[in-house]
This record gives C-alpha cells, sequence and structure tokens, in this order.
C-alpha cells in the first residue's frame, strides 16, 4: 500500500478565539510569614486544567469562560486550599494559605500503626496494577522548559507546547507532538558536553517517562535508589487529603521523600535529591570517565514527581529535574568544568474523550530539542497555560520572533497514518521469554536456508526522501550446499515484491509473515551457482528501540536537508531490503548502487566505484565490497554530506585509506573529534592485529545513530568518543569475528565495550583505563543472562549487560590470569584463528580455556549464564584472624581474588585466614579489579 505525503496544517491560534479567556494571576504566601510558596499548585477543582506557581509563589492561569462557575484552586503541601469562584475572583489575587497542622487524633490508630515499608508496598501494588491510574487513551496538554548552563553563562535555553497521547500512565510514551516552540537561545551551539546533549540525549523524553510511567517506583527497578528503608517522618495535608511523608535522610548525599495518600495509598509526589562534594570526585552521580582522563558527572541531582486527582484518576501534573555538573581531571586532580541542567514540565490539560489518532513527532528518536528552529505565533502562547518566567531566566531567554497572529505551522504527516499503525511486528515478548511462531521462523535454519549460501548481493535502490520510499532490486547470488527446486528469502511483509526473476523466467513464490519462498520450474544443483533477482518498493519498518527492530530513519540536518540511515541490526536487513535474513550467513562481498537527489550524497560499504549522474536530477553512487560482509551491515547513509580523507600506514605495513563523512554544517566539530582517530586504530591494532578490511578502506561516518557498518562506521550525530571508540572496535569484534546466532551477540558487545578501556589505558595509563570500565557497574542490571536463547533470534530485549556486564567480567578474567603476555596473546589469537568467520559461545570458551592455559568453564557459567553477581562476604573472628566465602554463585564457582600481597581461593564454604586490620579494610578494593561485591562483617 502506497502513503501519500501531505501537509497537516496545526491551526495553532485556536485557543481563545472559540470562546472568552479570563486570567487570574497573583502570588502564593504563607499567611503568617509572608514568605512565598514556591511551586504551588494552581488549577480548577475537579478538572485537569492547571498551572504552578514559580519559585516566587507567582502564577497566572489562563481560563475559559465556561468554567465561570466552578472553583479555583490552589494548594500546597502542608497547607490547607484556597478555593473560589472563577467569577467572582478579580484577575490579580493574593492568596495567603495558612499551614495545616494534623491532629494525630484524627488519624485512624489503624493507619499509624502501619510501617512505612508497608505503607509503600502497599502504593507500589496500587501502581503495578495500574489501580486508579489512567488506562484509557489520553491527550496530555503539557508545557516543557530547558535551561542549559556551562560555567558561570547560560548558554542554551528552550521552551515548548507539547501533546502527549497514549494508553496508559504506566508505559513510556511513543506518541509526542510539539505544535509550538517559543524562545530558543543557544550561545555556544549546544556543547554542553557533560549535559550529554551532544550525544542526543532527549532530556524531554527523559523527564517525561522517568516521572508519568512512575519507573522510580516500579518494584521490578529492584536496583534504583527507591529501594532505600523508609521511615515516617510525618503525616500532613495535600490539596484536603491527609498523606503520609516517608523519607530517607540516613545518608549525607541523598534525600528522599514519598507522598502517600493515608486512605488508597496514592502517590502524589516523589522527591529524589542526589548530592556531593565539588571535588568529591568518586561519589558523583551518574557519573563517566571521558577519553580524556575526566570524570563528568552530577554534584547535584534534584527531581520531583507530582501527581493530582481528576475524576477519581491520578494523573501527572508537574515534574522538574535540575542537575549541576562537573568535570574532574583525575590527572591533574582538579576541576576542569562546570555545567548544569534544568527541566520542568507543566502538565496542564488532560484529555480522555474524543482523542484523536495522530502523527508522532520524530521526537521519539533520541534527538535534542536545543537546535530545533520553528517559527513562533504569539496568539497560541498569549492563552497557554506555561510557567510564569522566573527572574533568572528572563536574562537567559531571548525575545520571541514575532510573526504574526496568524501565523500557522505546519507539519509534515503521512496519510492515511492508520494505515502504517496497523503495520505491527508479530514477534513475541523477548523481555519475558515469550517466544512465538514468528520468532522461531526468524531465528532458526530450516533446510530451505541451509540448502544454499549467499556469496553475492548487489543492491539496486532508488530512495526518495519525501515520500519515504526505496524502490529497487536486491540481486542474490548463491551456490546450492544441496539440490532442491524451493529457497528462502526474507522481506518485511508489508515491501511489495514486484517480481522475482530467474534467467529469463519470472517466479513464483508465496509469502509467510516476513519469509518469502521462492519456487524453481527446475531443480537446482548441489555446488552450483545461480543468481535471482528480487525488484520490490515500499516505506521500510521505522525503528522501534524498545524491541530493537528496524529497517530505516528519516530525519532533516538543522539546513532542512534530509538526512537518513539504514539501521537493521537485530531484526534484519528484511526490514528493507530482500536477503537471506540470518546472521549465519554473510556473503564473500557485495555490492551497493543507491540513487538519490542530487543534492545529496549516499555513503555505503567499502569503496566509491563511480558517482554517475542522471537525466532526473539524481546521482547515483555505486559501492563494492569485496571482503566477507554480516548482511546487517550493508547499509547506505545520506545526506548533505562533505568528506576529508588521511592516509595511515597500518601494523602488517599496507596503507589504508581513512574517509572522515560529515554533514556541511557541522565540519569544524567533525575534524576536532576525528583527530583521535589514527591513535585508536593504533591502539586496536597493537591488541586485536592488523585492520581487517583493509581493501575496503575504514571511514568515520556521522549518522543519526551509531551502528558498525563495516568499513563505514557510523558513529551518531556528534562524533562522541567513546562512540568512536565502541563502533569502531566492532571491526574487530563483530565484523571479523562475528557470532553465528543472536544469543551469542554479547561475543560482539562485551569485546567491543572492553577494547574502549584498552585505549584508554594505551593512551592515560592503566589507573584509568580501569577506572573507565568501573563506572560502567552502575548501568548493569543483572536481569536476564547474557547469553540468550538461539534459534528465535533473540536479541530484542534490555541488552546494557552483555556491553557492560560483558566487558567488566573480561576485565576480571584478564586479572584472575594475573599475566597480560598469555592474556593478550589470547585476543590476538582469537583474531588471527578466526578472522573473516563466525563463532559462538560455547566454541570460543573452549579456545579461551586452551589459550589461557587453566579451565575457566564455571567462572563463565556464572557471569554468562546467570545473574548475580558473586559476593564475597569476609568477616573478622580475631584480632587478625578472617573468615571468608562466596555467595549468589553456582556450587562449583570458583575464583582466586589477589590484593597486595594476598591471595585467597574462597568457595561456597567456610575459610580461614589471617592478615593485618589494614589489609581487611582494603579488600573492598577488590571491586575495582573485580566484577564482585565484598561484603564486609
Amino acid at each position: 500500500m502506497r502513503y501519500y505525503l501531505t501537509l497537516v496544517v496545526l491551526t495553532i491560534a485556536f485557543i481563545g478565539k472559540a470562546q472568552n479567556i479570563k486570567t487570574i494571576s497573583g502570588r502564593v504566601q504563607d499567611a503568617k510569614t509572608g514568605r512565598p510558596l514556591p511551586y504551588s499548585s494552581v488549577f480548577i477543582k475537579g478538572k485537569s486544567i492547571g498551572t504552578i506557581a514559580n519559585q516566587n509563589g507567582v502564577f497566572s492561569l489562563n481560563i475559559s469562560d465556561n468554567l465561570a462557575n466552578d472553583s479555583l484552586t490552589i494548594s500546597h503541601i502542608g497547607y490547607t486550599n484556597f478555593y473560589g469562584i472563577v467569577k467572582t475572583l478579580s484577575e490579580e489575587i493574593s492568596v495567603r494559605l495558612t499551614e495545616a497542622v494534623v491532629n494525630l487524633s484524627e488519624v485512624s490508630v489503624e493507619a499509624t500503626k502501619l510501617s512505612a515499608e508497608v505503607i509503600f508496598n502497599l502504593a507500589l501494588e496500587k501502581i503495578n496494577n495500574e489501580d486508579g491510574y489512567l488506562q484509557d487513551q489520553f491527550r496530555l496538554d503539557a508545557f516543557y522548559r530547558e535551561i542549559h548552563t556551562s560555567g558561570s553563562e547560560r548558554t542554551g535555553a528552550l521552551e515548548c507546547a507539547v501533546e502527549i497521547y497514549d494508553n496508559s500512565l504506566t508505559q513510556n510514551f511513543k506518541e509526542i507532538v510539539i505544535p509550538q516552540f517559543r524562545k530558543v537561545y543557544d550561545r555556544q551551539q549546544n556543547i554542553d558536553q557533560f549535559i550529554q546533549t551532544k550525544e542526543g540525549h532527549n532530556h524531554l523524553l527523559l523527564l517525561l517517562n522517568g516521572g508519568i510511567n512512575l519507573i522510580p517506583l516500579a518494584s521490578k527497578y529492584k536496583s534504583t535508589i527507591w529501594k532505600l528503608p523508609l521511615e515516617i517522618e510525618k503525616i500532613t495535608y495535600f490539596n484536603d487529603r491527609l498523606v503520609y511523608v516517608l523519607s530517607n535522610m540516613s545518608s549525607k548525599r541523598r534525600e528522599l521523600r514519598v507522598f502517600i495518600d493515608l486512605e488508597d495509598y496514592s502517590v502524589y509526589k516523589n522527591e529524589l535529591i542526589l548530592k556531593t562534594e565539588e571535588d568529591d570526585q568518586a561519589n558523583y552521580a551518574w557519573r563517566k570517565v571521558t577519553t580524556d582522563g575526566e570524570k563528568c558527572g552530577s554534584i547535584r541531582d534534584h527531581q520531583a514527581y507530582e501527581y493530582r486527582k481528576v475524576n477519581g484518576k491520578l494523573v501527572p501534573y508537574y515534574f522538574f529535574r535540575k542537575m549541576d555538573f562537573r568535570c574532574y581531571d583525575l590527572t591533574e586532580n582538579k576541576i576542569s568544568s562546570k555545567a548544569a541542567l534544568s527541566k520542568e514540565l507543566l502538565i496542564n490539560n488532560t484529555a480522555t474523550e474524543n482523542v484523536p489518532k495522530v502523527s508522532p513527532d520524530k521526537l521519539k528518536r533520541k534527538k535534542g530539542l536545543m537546535n530545533r528552529k520553528e517559527p513562533y505565533d504569539s496568539a497560541f502562547w498569549r492563552y497557554f497555560n506555561d510557567l510564569k518566567d522566573i527572574s533568572i531566566d528572563k536574562q537567559l531567554i531571548d525575545e520571541p520572533i514575532q510573526t504574526g497572529a496568524n501565523t500557522s505551522v505546519q507539519v509534515k504527516a503521512y496519510a492515511p497514518k492508520s494505515a502504517i499503525e496497523s503495520r505491527p511486528l508479530k514477534i513475541g515478548d523477548h523481555n519475558t521469554y515469550q517466544f512465538n511462531r514468528a520468532d522461531t521462523l526468524y531465528g532458526s535454519l530450516t533446510p530451505l536456508l541451509t540448502c544454499y549460501d549467499v556469496g553475492y548481493y548487489h543492491l539496486k535502490i532508488d530512495v526518495d526522501p519525501e515520500k519515504e520510499w526505496i524502490k529497487g532490486v536486491s540481486i542474490i547470488t548463491f551456490k546450492m550446499i544441496e539440490p532442491s527446486n524451493r529457497i528462502r528469502i526474507d522481506l518485511l511483509e508489508y515491501l511489495k515484491i514486484n517480481s522475482i526473476s530467474f534467467v529469463d523466467q519470472e517466479l513464483n513464490y508465496t509469502r509467510d509473515l516476513d519469509a518469502v519462498y521462492v519456487n524453481f520450474k527446475q531443480t537446482l544443483k548441489r555446488d552450483s551457482t545461480y543468481s535471482i533477482e528480487v525488484a520490490y518498493e515500499g516505506r521500510p519498518l521505522d525503528i522501534d528501540f524498545d524491541i530493537w527492530a528496524g529497517g530505516f530513519m528519516w530525519d532533516q540536518d538543522d539546513q532542512g536537508h534530509p538526512f537518513m540511515q539504514s539501521l537493521c541490526q537485530g531484526y534484519g536487513p528484511k526490514g528493507w531490503w530482500p536477503s537471506k535474513n540470518h546472521v549465519s550467513d554473510e556473503p564473500d562481498s557485495a555490492a551497493i548502487s543507491v540513487t538519490v537527489p542530487e543534492n545529496l550524497f549516499a555513503v555505503s560499504n567499502g569503496v566509491l566505484l563511480s558517482t554517475e549522474p542522471l537525466d532526473n536530477g539524481r546521482n547515483r553512487f555505486n559501492w563494492k565490497v569485496t571482503n566477507p560482509i554480516n548482511n546487517y551491515n550493508l547499509a547506505v547513509h545520506i545526506g548533505d554530506y562533505e568528506q576529508s580523507q588521511e592516509n595511515y600506514k597500518s601494523q602488517n605495513g599496507a596503507d589504508l585509506s581513512i574517509d572522515y563523512f560529515f554533514l556541511s554544517q557541522d565540519e569544524e566539530l567533525a575534524k576536532e573529534k576525528v583527530s583521535m582517530v589514527p591513535k585508536m586504530l593504533e591502539a586496536y591494532e597493537k591488541y586485536f592485529g592488523p585492520y581487517p578490511f583493509i581493501e575496503d578502506g575504514f571511514k568515520i561516518v556521522q549518522s543519526l545513530y551509531p551502528m558498525e557498518h563495516q568499513s563505514c562506521v557510523a558513529v551518531g550525530q556528534y562524533f562522541d568518543d567513546q562512540l568512536i571508540l565502541h563502533e569502531t572496535a566492532h571491526e574487530w569484534w563483530g565484523n571479523s569475528v562475528s557470532s553465528s546466532d543472536n544469543a551469542d551477540i554479547w561475543i560482539h558487545e562485551a569485546f567491543a565495550t572492553y577494547a574502549e578501556s584498552l585505549y584508554i589505558e594505551e593512551t592515560l595509563g592503566y589507573d584509568l583505563g580501569q577506572e573507565y570500565l568501573n563506572v560502567k557497574k552502575g548501568d548493569i542490571h543483572n536481569d536476564h543472562p547474557i547469553v540468550g536463547v538461539k534459534g528465535v533470534n533473540h536479541f530484542h530485549y534490555r541488552i546494557e549487560d552483555k556491553y557492560f556486564k560483558g566487558a567488566l567480567m573480561l576485565n576480571t578474567l584478564r586479572h584472575m590470569v594475573d599475566n597480560d603476555q598469555i592474556w593478550f596473546n589470547a585476543l590476538l589469537s582469537i583474531q588471527q584463528d578466526f578472522r573473516h568467520s563466525f563463532i559462538d559461545t560455547k566454541t570460543l570458551l573452549t579456545y579461551m580455556n586452551d589459550k589461557l592455559e587453566a579451565d575457566y568453564s564455571n567462572f563463565f557459567h556464572q557471569y554468562l549464564n546467570t545473574v548475580n553477581i558473586p559476593i564475597l562476604i569476609v568477616q573478622q573472628i580475631g584480632d587478625q584472624k578472617f573468615k571468608y566465602k562466596w555467595e549468589a554463585t553456582e556450587k562449583d564457582f570458583s575464583m582466586s581474588l589477589k590484593w597486595n600481597q594476598f591471595v585467597i581461593s574462597p568457595s561456597t564454604e567456610w575459610q580461614t585466614a589471617n592478615f593485618p586490620m589494614e589489609d581487611f579494610e582494603k579488600i573492598k578494593r577488590l571491586e575495582g579489579r573485580y566484577l564482585i561485591k565484598v561484603d564486609l562483617k
């Protein structure tokens, strides 16, 4: 089915035209002291329309005339509410709230007997059961503000209206539209590295999903800060309801409060403050070590999420998060830079009836908002309820550009959108190991797949950026392993096959989900080579990062030029072109011919053979790959690219051409960031051997999303150092040495992540290399075994542990071996003996046991096939006598540990040892060398 591009015109001055608006402004103060009450709630009783006072207690609320007989309500935690009929109130009011003192005799005896833990668990149960939360289709109208500061200079700000559409308040949002921007200011072109906008993070999405789906309180997130023990701090009033205030103030570095309804256990607010001293870099929150040897993180992270009831349902109301960042130079032992980020989201209207289906904004990708430029319509903002400017912000934000009251914004959409939304993937829930027939069909090697071996692909495609449409031909050349008159290829079921031809014949075929069964008129002979041509067209599969399925990403750069790329790891190339989709079959070589509008450049794998100008204002780029290549790594990147080049002398003496492709708008950024590339290649060649694809060259490509596309490494939009290191490491780990089933994808990701630390070690020293790895421990979930399930394409679930836990497991093994010559010789041997070939977990572990000259089978089983991190229990039983053992390990687990001059070999049974007290206190440092937890009794 063809989807025609349409223009949907949003008339954004509609508010206030259909009905009159009354604006009530004022200030909320403490009746006794006169001090302002910041962030007081201001809303219409029983309705979802409202706003919130700023730091000075100042507010302004627009109210339509059909609410003239309703009550304006103003509330603040711990105070009695203010009520006033809208039509009787003047446009300027002064509100003085009286502190509400709770008389405990009014509180039921049974309620006060409940412990904080019981109260909290009852609240969790209510959330998990979605009891009292919106579960129907709804729309939230919201206001979002984001402010960036670098050093003492305010560097960026944005404000925007947001429309949020979804079905449940306990799920991540996927449908978001931004109809209006205003007051965008960007003094340093968004270069605040610690705020991580250059990694493409979308702070609106992080704030929205962090609050609305109640992640901080969901019981499945057992490792979060919210697992801290709580106590009942007090009972007070919130919007005329009695609430428990549960808190944990036991640490100097954190404060935690949760406000829970006394009767029905609804969570009205949760608030967390993480803090540390400015130079206490070891305890920075959300920290990471950069490739420059700086530890960057937050010294203060204040976040709060507030909800209120409308028609008996709890709805979001106001979220904020304010973070103060530092970068600490670990070599100079001093603060090297400072930054701050403030973000606020006000939900000022909730609708649950007649909610339309919408075209989602491309916001659901991770791309940030700071550089977004759109027209400003003063009429829209005149009647839109937002957060009244705080005085400090007024110094920061430029005056908006006036474009007239009747300005409208045109937003691109696809019609009929409902047709696209009706294209669900039929895979199971891989997160819960619920596999279905489609998973087996996609992941298993059936006889109609194993009967032939692909030797060569030639993909010829014409890409239409306006229609987001691909039309082309996939020429598949293959050798028959077993005779057959039928083979299977794969293509997304929603892409149209125009024909399948063989020599001069047009072949019949049948389709089953994404599987395409091709019928020949004669039996194809064993050891003979054949070619078929599959002509197809359609709109490729959109990226869904929740389940890691996709085919293509469509976007624009800041100048409005199309900016696109293929991205299909996990689901496979069938998401955008016809192929044999299983990862175990790599072609020996390939070619890609890409036709695009003449103002664009198409980058693909291998060497560019030619560029052909066509008569229709389009150019064809012809690329050739001479090495074996993973089918998901055959890729296209399309944009307004410029190119630079340099030469590199490989370890084996060969000349390697390095090409850099970057958007015209980002030339200066690109040249600065890629200066590390030759040193990186030198380090990787030292540890893993010569670059494995010399004949195809090496390219770094600016892209919408990072991916290890062989010989044209996609590094994301901002040339982040870590992404350059990681995706390039895949040229060895993943592209040259490849897993034969996605269940073993950890081999790609763990070794590539570990390689990052080796570059740090090579350039900044061993200690910083270890620090670089250890800060990743906070990203480990321990909720799935690293090795997945074979035969079902088990890739689409949370995969962080394959990266970070896998890398730290390798680092642990290095220290167990305790001989760097043996260790690094083993890594080099893997690359030499399995170059351009496949490997699975069993084969790799057997090989490593041999090369490391010991049997580590139980160690590998513990870290790869279970979710538990070994816990070393050490207990003092005498003056200098201690006992120790392992907990949370498999029965036969063993690991020798070394610190100072001591070596111990714990088991699951108690053992004893003698060593000085000062050494006992240093045992905790073992966590820096091994992926274990040390519990000192």
